[in-house]
């Protein structure tokens, strides 16, 4: 695999901005987004996993997770995705999905409406 074909499917997670509070606890200013491109399949998974836990560990209000230049991916990465919806849920967070066609398929077989990996505040 070229160096450009290692990238395309590398997740990436977008920085955001933090601020202390008087007490020094870090409170997130921004939502945190992190991209997935190419091949998102159980070979995969403990890093997509890695990736969005480190962004929920910023605490920041909402999470976008952007699968558009997603291509391909299975139902472990579905799981994920379901995994990431119940932690935004549990921590009061909004979580914002770009789907793709791939994902929608992935779904689809597994059984799960798209529409369900989408966790608003207070649901």
């Amino acid at each position: 695999m070229t160096k450009h074909a290692e990238h395309k499917d590398h997740a990436e997670h977008k920085d955001h901005a933090e601020h202390k509070d008087k007490g020094g606890k870090k409170h997130a200013d921004l939502a945190a987004t992190v991209a997935f491109t190419g091949t998102q399949t159980i070979a995969r998974a403990e890093e997509a996993r890695r990736r969005l836990l480190d962004a929920l560990a910023s605490q920041p209000p909402q999470l976008t997770i952007d699968c558009h230049d997603v291509e391909e991916c299975d139902l472990t990465f579905v799981q994920i995705l379901m995994a990431a919806r119940r932690s935004c849920r549990e921590g009061n967070r909004g979580l914002h999905l770009v789907g793709s066609p791939a994902l929608a398929a992935a779904c689809t077989a597994a059984g799960v409406d798209v529409d369900l990996l989408v966790a608003n505040k207070g649901e």
